[in-house]
């Protein structure tokens, strides 16, 4: 790599002027780029700093892949034969699969969104390349011209070393250049910009990973809101299929249509995500791959890409343990969907068509990660938010605006749900659609009050109208569409039929997560919580459950147990609710997610806040984290948008449950909100009069220190550890209790001291931690606390204690649990410390062997993609160059791990 000179700083910030890149450099700097765009979050700056690219002689994307296909592979044959000797030492070359994966990087590559110009240089003269000992050579053209715009420039004599990069990229920038002229030797310069797309593809994917055949057809449908009684909407459900469907000339083919995109767009309650489904199984034979996403939270969202990797067969199960991964994964197929076709007798890599439904899409910006680019693929929206129709789309015609049902649609919906038919009586079931607003989900919801108190439409309709019947229930709040519907929606449900049991039970589903409520939620519920007249006995709970199911107020998913609220039917009940029946569910609701919680934390001094079962990193635990998580958020916004004077102060599991599922979050990886969160939760302790509230803000700290620590913040991660460690010596010196608790404090004060350098404090808070465990009688119990101690003294250079720390332990811990175990990520991390011992006493060997034994145990508990595991392969890939193990250096390299270094 090149890099030319400096421009001016800008507020302290240099700005590289050039980059230029030959041949191998510029395919170094793709794979670069691509990696720096995948963590963007780090690599920002770094990618800023590029004003601009040329690439001398690197092959690029064409406009025939197939004919560029050819030209990757005639350009690998040709680099082979020139470095014949360099590349007799490596192992045996294929020129097939090298050819795929720099053609797969150059397809990467175009999909980048790279904000500098770029300059692509070569010469016209084709080369010469000879395919065998015996045949003859033939003529090609490395570089496909018709791929880029072209410009020829004829510089003065003191240019033509250096053609001035700043008019290139000002030409560049504007589209073409101002003149073209000649240049003398016939060599000429094409330049172009880098392909640009509407938003930051983070472009997240291995180097030179063999692409899985992908298992299809895959279809993952939504068929819980599959409705027997789907009636109407034929005529969007014709849109969607104009705009939707595949070409049928284009079922067996290797082109791409390009992107389809439509959203249905309305208010809760019109049936949006009824149609989607609808429309997803008529049309589920006419696509290789469906795919239904709830798109409402992250969190789902990531569930959803991490299923469809699976069922589709792009990774394994057990490898599945990284949300990223697993997004960018699937991502990748959907921009380059495949799929292998019998055609004459021979299996032809032929064009994969897939449909994804996007469910509750209500913010366009919690899709931007997730949306495919480039892809032969069909996407369908459902969002409250009318400006879907041009989520990442310019097309006017890429969505609807629902409107209600007309009156005879909504009879004709009425007669269809309720099997009645009442004579002449017509009129009667348009009256009642008419007073439903046309609605479908109102009309489906009174149908069932109506068959489960056996009322004719007559008599309903009497009761209805009555307005003594209706209450305050049936007051005018939001008009409907263009008709002015004088009834709120909430008025449809009567609530008031339902028993004191079945309306306790659904207070606390109105205050949930809609999507997936896990009925274990409601079983062996602490004898700590209450909420009158709650369903406690599994006899009541099944009865007040089916009440529900037979109003159509909920449905359920018998094989998971899980329960399903429509968010209309949600706001509906709440809105309804007094104000004390509202906090006192809204508490107990909170209770219900916080004592289910797997916390990682020591028990608190007075134990009245939740007992750890578990330990962080340990993944056994993440599948009810997941489970829980969604419902965890949904009562923090909701505390949020009602706020402490409405709800009062809180009890000490609320800001316990945030601060658990922030530490959750920063072991998933997933940082964005978690700081966030942990500051609510001292927010709500300072509230709190709980007498055990101090062990909740140490292990808040804690957690905060943790998670500053890993967004390399090490200052803030050293105060919040002293302050963890101040709160919890005043509860030692108060309470004269002494617990393992203030051990943590230590250790983790020694973990940001020695991330922050301060060696001789980490190994003092190190040592002070293991003191406080062998006079509790639990040393040792962390494990990698002794990994660390090891580590700050082999960074201090005292190697005779190192030894001792790290040989012992690790003695230790394989006299009680085995060697090579694999009960938790910790032996893993205690190799790999005596490995940096050894490598800085100059034992290579003996550090590639622990670096080694290292990587395979943090492979088999945490995985191929967590970033401990990145690390250690980064130090077998350099020990395997080391010692000329080329095959097991190119096999870590193409780990998707290697993501993280």
């Amino acid at each position: 790599m090149r890099i030319y000179g400096k421009s001016a700083q800008s507020m302290g910030s240099p700005k590289w002027k050039q980059v230029l890149q030959q041949v191998l450099g510029g395919v170094l700097l793709k794979q670069a780029l691509c990696m720096a765009n995948a963590q963007l979050h780090r690599y920002e700056y770094l990618v800023n700093t590029i004003s601009g690219i040329v690439f001398f002689s690197t092959p690029h994307l064409g406009q025939d892949r197939g004919e560029t296909f050819e030209k990757t592979i005639s350009t690998i044959r040709a680099t082979t034969k020139a470095a014949s000797k360099a590349v007799s030492k490596l192992p045996s070359l294929n020129v097939e699969e090298e050819a795929a994966s720099l053609f797969d990087l150059s397809v990467r590559f175009e999909a980048a969104d790279l904000h500098s110009p770029v300059l692509s240089v070569y010469e016209l003269v084709p080369t010469k390349i000879q395919e065998g000992r015996f045949k003859s050579k033939k003529m090609i053209d490395l570089v496909d011209m018709r791929r880029w715009d072209t410009a020829t420039y004829s510089p003065t004599y003191s240019e033509r070393s250096s053609i001035s990069f700043d008019r290139i990229r000002q030409e560049t920038v504007s589209g073409r250049p101002e003149t073209s002229e000649h240049i003398s030797n016939s060599n000429e310069a094409t330049y172009a910009s880098s392909t640009a797309h509407e938003t930051l593809t983070h472009v997240v994917s291995a180097l030179n990973i063999r692409e899985r055949e992908p298992q299809l057809p895959c279809k993952i449908l939504n068929t819980e809101y599959h409705d027997q009684y789907f009636f109407g909407r034929e005529d969007v459900l014709s849109l969607i299929g104009n705009a939707l469907l595949p070409s049928k000339d284009k079922m067996i083919s290797s082109e791409s249509e390009g992107l389809r995109q439509f959203a249905i767009c309305g208010m809760g309650g019109l049936g949006k995500t009824e149609i989607a489904t609808e429309f997803a199984v008529r049309s589920k034979d006419l696509f290789d791959g469906v795919f239904w996403i709830p798109a409402d939270d992250p969190a789902k969202l990531d569930a959803a890409f991490s299923l469809i990797a699976k069922q589709l067969g792009l990774e394994d199960p057990a490898d599945s343990k990284n949300h990223i991964v697993s997004r960018e994964l699937v991502k990748g197929w959907l921009s380059r969907p495949w799929k292998m076709t019998t055609i004459e007798g021979n299996a032809t890599p032929t064009t994969a068509t897939w449909l994804i439904i996007f469910d509750n899409a209500d913010d366009q910006y919690t899709l931007t990660d997730y949306w495919p680019l480039q892809s032969n693929g069909s996407v369908l929206i459902t969002s409250r938010d009318p400006l879907a129709k041009s989520y990442f789309t310019a097309n006017p015609s890429a969505g609807v605006d629902l409107e209600p049902l007309s009156k005879a649609e909504g009879a004709s919906l009425l007669y269809n749900m309720t099997a009645l038919r009442d004579g002449d009586q017509a009129h009667v079931a348009e009256r009642i659609a008419e007073l439903l607003g046309g609605v479908p989900l109102a009309i489906s919801q009174m149908a069932g009050v109506i068959r489960r108190q056996e009322l004719r439409l007559s008599e309903f309709l009497e009761s209805y109208e009555d307005a003594s019947e209706q209450g305050a229930l049936h007051k005018s709040k939001y008009p409907i569409g263009k008709t002015n519907y004088p009834h709120d929606i909430s008025t449809v449900w009567a609530f008031e039929s339902l028993d004191t049991a079945t309306s306790s039970l659904l207070s606390t589903l109105a205050l949930l997560d809609p999507d997936s409520i896990p009925e274990f939620l409601f079983a062996d519920i602490p004898t700590s919580l209450s909420l009158d007249k709650f369903p406690t006995k599994s006899a009541a709970y099944r009865k007040a459950r089916t009440d529900l199911l037979q109003a159509s107020l909920v449905k359920r998913h018998a094989d998971q147990n899980e329960l399903i609220i429509h968010r209309l039917v949600q706001d509906s009940f709440k809105a309804q609710m007094e104000q004390p029946t509202k906090v006192h569910a809204f508490w107990f609701t909170v209770g219900l997610i916080a004592l289910r919680w797997p916390t990682t934390m020591p028990p608190p001094t007075k134990k009245t806040a939740p007992v750890t079962t578990h330990r962080m990193w340990n993944i056994d635990r993440w599948p009810m984290c997941e489970a829980l998580y969604p419902h965890a958020m949904k009562l923090k916004q909701y505390y949020e948008e009602m706020g402490s004077v409405e709800l009062g102060k809180p009890p000490l599991y609320f800001p316990s449950l945030l601060q658990n599922a922030a530490l959750w979050q920063f072991e998933r990886g997933r940082t964005h909100e978690v700081i966030k969160m942990l500051q609510l939760a001292l927010d709500m302790l300072s509230m709190c009069t709980d007498e055990d509230k101090g062990s909740v803000f140490v292990d808040t700290h804690f957690a905060l220190g943790a998670v500053t620590a890993g967004t390399n913040d090490h200052d803030q991660s050293v105060y919040h550890h002293q302050c963890a460690l101040r709160a919890q010596l005043e509860m030692r010196w108060r309470e004269d209790v002494l617990d393992t608790r203030l051990a943590r404090c230590y250790n983790e004060l020694g973990t940001g001291r020695m991330e922050g350098g301060d060696l001789s404090g980490s190994i003092e808070a190190f040592l002070e931690s293991m003191r406080i465990d062998k006079e509790l009688g639990v040393y040792p119990w962390n494990w990698v606390m002794e990994a660390n101690l090891g580590l700050s003294y082999t960074y201090i250079g005292n190697m005779d204690e190192a030894e001792v720390v790290l040989v012992g332990t690790l003695d230790r811990r394989e006299a009680k649990f085995g060697k090579n175990d694999t009960e938790s990520y910790r032996p893993g991390r205690i190799l790999h410390a005596l490995a940096r011992l050894r490598e800085a006493q100059g034992r290579a060997e003996e550090a590639f062997q622990l670096y080694s034994r290292s990587l395979a145990s943090l492979m088999a508990t945490l995985g191929h993609h967590h970033h401990f595991s990145a690390d250690c392969g980064h130090k077998v890939t350099q020990y395997a160059i080391k010692y000329g193990q080329y095959e097991n250096a190119l096999f870590q390299i193409n780990r998707p791990e290697s993501l993280f270094l």
